[in-house]
């Protein structure tokens, strides 16, 4: 009698040793489909869970309270509500450091958003990004930047008797350059944008400002000015801003608001969830959980399509063996089993190792971008998420499924039936023109409709993610053109040192080859509409080197701040400059995606005291660009001078990690082709055995059977490349939008280059992967076929 689990046993290592490519490409196709979706969703708790590692480790305040003057009866109102937990008063100061923006935090030992330390100590902190992109370290002096709040009370009095020997008024100056010594750097979950890319923040404690700010002074003046100003320092440095921590923020803030609609002494109140960084970096988490729906999800569905035609093939060929099994007393159910065992093995082999291999792949790729864009402690992904057992659940059940139903129909059967030869219906192509094997390729794609409908779907999608990868630098490459050479393209940037922020405009005209200059004043604000945000005004010349079609009468603005602060033509906005607000119409807005800001010329704000900090130069026709670039690094007042290649070269730079996260779409898309085409095309041969050993009977030779089996796939690859190139457009468009970040404002384009190209990619890989497979018909025999 015979023993089935011994037999089936058997049977089961016979097909694995017989079909060993076919499984491969099942556990390929499994792997490609779970390894996107473990990543995908292990990079989505990865960037949530260091953002709320911050904010823990910093106490995060959850609503911000920006003062004129903090008086008695704001701390009494704050103390009456009940549902405060906790607040302090700190100062927040603006300026720049090293020609960037900055806000600096000063408080000492605060206890509500505080800085975490990861190197070095209190004192001044700043972030390690920030510290590298102005090439400095722990240790090294900077020069902050700063409206000179003792003008007002210095600028009618001789000072002269008190001034060192041959030292300037710096009391009387618009601003003033602290030197301050970086003693450390931090995370800070107010800064969590990337410096390079946003205002930056740091961190001071309140005996370290008076200290070097007392040092500062001693360098120009006697000790009767140093002891006014160290006893007068608390009304020259008054907090200007309270954080709250409370459990119901929408209360609080309705009750303060209620408050100070009798009083203009708070200038605005913004709970957490309206911060921009936390707007930005919460977007950013949003949107690493909308990834998790895109990638996947394309492979997911081609995985169903080559399991189900994979499987279904396999068990069709073994339609006689069934039917001997069944006349050997083996049941329904056993072989139902049997069959079902190989879905469910070959596709759980693709899922540990896609489980494994995903997070580490996507989230190390992912990582890349997120460093780019964020200041964030790291964190490691967990072994194993909740998430991760949906697809295990659906891809297994996908197997389960498709064996059963493609094993049912050959088990349903009568042992004779399933050991007959299967007569296939007649497929008439006379009507097609063409060769033999032309004639033979379309008749056996109308014969096989369901498995050339894979071949199709497999490389439409392979194209559709060639497209996207190509066309996410194609709108990259296409801002940079938008911004650099259309909005903005003087021939040479130049920044002023920090401690000499004022007009050389006289002394630069003197260069050779110069033919104008525009001194650009530039200046962190705080833009007011229905909440508040953190921008900068640039005070531009009537006849500016920005191309648009800015008069002057109000502002002008890029597009995502608009967009940002919900905006549009005639409305009006609050700027705040150092406690001064100025209340201006928007005038135009203009499509940009790497320059921000507010636009407004100078004489619309010819009482505000903002020194120049850059340059926009326009040389003469035909002078080399990097010729004068050396003549000006030579100033003793230039801190940078940037040609407008090098520009580009720059904005290049920040591409280039961009491109790396591309290519990991690029290898996947290929690798989908490749198995989906390799898969169904090593079934074709293995079905048409006996009509090629046929066609060699009949006198054919190896150059015509080739052409049979290439027609047909060529066919096919070309269709599903074809609207695999309609697909790639919109595929660019919605990874793009679940990738929005502060960084760019994304003009969607992909040039006809990328279509092309991935066109190329997907029909030469299919040639490739049949020319090899051709081989393999070559070497058919005649008589065992």
């Amino acid at each position: 009698m015979v023993k089935p689990k011994k037999y089936l046993l058997k049977m089961l290592f016979r097909s694995i040793k017989l079909n060993y490519k076919q499984f491969i490409s099942i556990i390929g196709i499994s792997f490609l489909a779970i390894c996107l979706y473990t990543g995908t969703i292990a990079n989505s708790h990865v960037i949530e869970d260091r953002v709320n590692l911050l904010y823990e480790q910093s106490n995060m305040a959850d609503i911000f309270l920006y003062y004129n003057e903090i008086e008695d009866d704001d701390y009494n109102l704050l103390n009456s509500i009940k549902d405060i937990s906790s607040f302090e008063e700190r100062l927040l100061v603006t300026g720049q450091l090293n020609e960037n923006n900055i806000n600096i935090i000063v408080k000492t030992n605060p206890t509500i958003s505080k800085p975490v330390i990861i190197k070095g100590e209190s004192g001044f902190l700043v972030s390690e990004v920030l510290a590298k992109e102005i090439k400095k370290e722990i240790g090294d002096t900077v020069y902050f930047n700063v409206t000179n709040i003792f003008k007002d009370e210095f600028s009618g009095i001789d000072l002269s008797n008190m001034l060192l020997d041959g030292q300037d008024n710096v009391l009387v100056q618009n601003t003033i350059a602290v030197p301050f010594v970086i003693t450390g750097y931090m995370y800070h979950s107010e800064g969590v944008q990337n410096s390079e890319f946003s205002t930056s923040l740091g961190y001071m404690d309140e005996g370290y400002l008076k200290e070097h700010l007392i040092n500062y002074l001693s360098l120009y003046y006697n000790n009767y000015i140093i002891d006014y100003v160290r006893n007068n320092y608390d009304e020259y440095f008054m907090n200007n801003q309270i954080v709250v921590k409370t459990n119901n923020a929408d209360s609080v803030i309705e009750k303060i608001d209620n408050y100070y609609k009798i009083s203009d002494n708070l200038l605005l109140s913004t709970k957490l969830e309206n911060l921009q960084s936390n707007i930005e970096v919460k977007a950013d988490v949003e949107q690493a959980k909308n990834l998790t729906l895109i990638f996947p999800s394309i492979f997911f569905f081609v995985s169903v399509l080559v399991i189900a035609t994979t499987l279904g093939q396999m068990i069709f060929k073994e339609r006689t063996l069934i039917g001997t099994m069944k006349a050997m007393g083996i049941t329904k159910g056993e072989i139902i089993t049997h069959y079902a065992s190989y879905g469910v093995f070959l596709c759980l082999v693709g899922t540990v190792l896609g489980i494994i291999l995903g997070p580490i792949i996507i989230v190390g790729v992912m990582n890349i971008k997120y460093n780019i864009l964020w200041e964030l402690p790291m964190v490691s992904p967990q072994i194993f998420y909740i998430e991760y057992i949906t697809s295990i659940v659906i891809l297994l059940s996908i197997a389960v499924i498709v064996s059963y139903l493609c094993v049912k129909k050959e088990v349903d059967l009568l042992p004779a039936e399933s050991m007959r030869p299967v007569q296939h219906k007649n497929i008439k192509y006379s009507k097609f023109k063409g060769s033999i094997s032309f004639k033979m390729a379309i008749r056996n794609i109308k014969a096989n409709l369901v498995k050339a409908g894979m071949v199709v779907v497999g490389v439409m999608g392979c194209t559709g993610l060639l497209v996207c990868a190509f066309g996410i630098l194609d709108t990259l490459d296409y801002c940079v053109e938008n911004d650099f050479k259309g909005l903005l393209h003087p021939d040479i940037t130049l920044t002023y040192n920090a401690a000499m922020l004022e007009s050389h405009k006289e002394d630069l005209m003197k260069i050779e080859g110069i033919k104008k200059i525009e001194e650009v004043n530039t200046y962190p604000i705080k833009i007011k509409t229905d909440h508040i945000e953190d921008s900068l005004i640039n005070l531009i010349d009537e006849d500016s080197l920005l191309n648009t079609e800015y008069h002057g009468s109000g502002v002008t603005i890029n597009n995502s701040l608009a967009e940002s602060l919900n905006v549009g033509i005639g409305d009006t906005i609050t700027i705040i400059v150092d406690g001064k607000q100025y209340d201006r119409v928007v005038e135009q807005i203009f499509t940009a995606s790497y320059i921000k800001g507010i636009y407004d010329e100078k004489t619309n704000f010819s009482n505000l005291s903002i020194p120049p900090t850059q340059v926009w130069i326009e040389l003469e026709d035909g002078v080399d660009a990097n010729v004068v670039k050396a003549k000006l690094e030579e100033l003793y007042y230039v801190s940078e001078v940037l040609t407008h290649q090098d520009n580009l070269d720059y904005a290049d730079s920040l591409l280039s990690n961009v491109k790396m996260m591309t290519d990991v779409v690029k290898i996947f898309a290929i690798a989908l082709a490749v198995i989906v085409i390799y898969n169904l095309a090593s079934l074709n041969i293995n079905e048409r055995i006996r009509d090629i050993a046929t066609m060699k009977v009949l006198g054919f030779n190896q150059l015509e059977i080739a052409k049979s089996l290439m027609y047909e796939s060529i066919i096919l690859t070309t269709l599903g490349a074809i609207i695999g190139l309609i697909i790639g457009y919109p595929l660019v468009v919605a990874v793009m939008m679940a990738n929005r970040t502060n960084l760019v404002y994304f003009l969607y384009h992909v040039y006809f280059d990328t279509y092309f190209i991935s066109l190329l990619i997907s029909v030469v890989t299919g040639i490739v992967v049949d020319l090899i497979l051709v081989n393999r018909a070559n070497k058919i025999e005649m008589i065992e076929s």
